[in-house]
C-alpha cells in the first residue's frame, strides 16, 4: 500500500477480517512510492522517489517480494535515476498509472521522463521515453533497456524550449512486435525484437 504521505513504510495490509484490517508488515527503506503496481502474484513494482537528507534525489524504481509478510523485502538493488545537482526530474507515471506501458510477456515497462539541465545560467528540460527491463533473478532487478527521444525532430534549437516541446513524448503503445512512441510532433515505430531500433516515423 502507498498512502501518498511520502514518509510511510511499504505496508502490507491484512484484510482477512474486513471489519478489523491490520498491518501485517511494514518495510522502512529510503525513499517512497507514489504508485505501486502488481508485477505478478508475488511481486509489486514501486515507482516514486529516492531520498537523501530530507530531499528527493531521483526517481526510484523498486520491486518487492510480497509472498509472505514475514519475509517482505526489496528484490535486488533498486534503480535510482539521478540527475545533476540542484536539478529535478519527474514523469506523469508518478501520478497517473495510465502513462505507464506494461509488457509482462517481454518483461519490460516504460514511461516518459522529464529532467532539467543547466546551460548558460538557465534551466532547460529534456524529455525521454525510458524502457525498463525486469529480471527478478538479477542483482539489479530493474535496468534501463532503451532510451527513446524525439529530440532529432526539433524544428528549433533545443534551447528555445525551456519547459515543454512539441516533441515531448506522452505515450507509447505496442502492436505485435512494434512499439509506437507518440509525441505531439511525431510518432516513431520501433522493432521490439531488435533492441527497439527505430524503423519508421511520421512527423506532423
Amino acid at each position: 500500500m502507498v498512502t501518498f504521505e511520502q514518509i510511510d513504510p511499504f505496508y502490507i495490509i491484512d484484510l482477512s477480517s474486513p471489519e478489523n484490517p491490520t498491518i501485517a508488515a511494514a518495510l522502512e527503506i529510503p525513499g517512497f512510492s507514489l504508485y505501486q503496481h502488481r508485477w505478478n502474484d508475488t511481486t509489486v513494482l514501486g515507482i516514486g522517489y529516492e531520498t537523501s537528507e530530507n530531499r528527493t534525489i531521483g526517481i526510484k524504481l523498486s520491486l518487492y517480494d510480497v509472498t509472505n509478510p514475514e519475509t517482505l523485502a526489496e528484490i535486488g538493488t533498486p534503480l535510482v535515476l539521478t540527475n545533476q545537482e540542484n536539478s529535478w526530474q519527474y514523469g506523469e507515471a508518478l501520478y497517473n498509472h495510465k502513462a505507464i506501458l506494461f509488457d509482462m510477456e517481454n518483461s519490460y515497462f516504460g514511461f516518459s521522463v522529464y529532467k532539467s539541465y543547466f546551460d548558460q545560467y538557465k534551466y532547460y528540460t529534456l524529455n525521454e521515453y525510458m524502457i525498463f527491463k525486469v529480471d527478478l533473478a538479477a542483482e539489479q532487478s530493474i535496468s534501463i533497456d532503451q532510451v527513446i527521444s524525439h529530440k532529432a525532430y526539433y524544428t528549433e534549437s533545443e534551447n528555445e524550449y525551456w519547459y515543454y516541446t512539441p516533441y515531448s513524448i506522452e505515450r507509447a503503445v505496442y502492436v505485435g512486435d512494434y512499439l509506437y512512441v507518440i509525441s505531439s510532433g511525431a510518432i516513431t515505430k520501433h522493432d521490439i525484437q531488435n533492441d527497439f531500433n527505430q524503423v519508421g516515423v511520421i512527423q506532423f
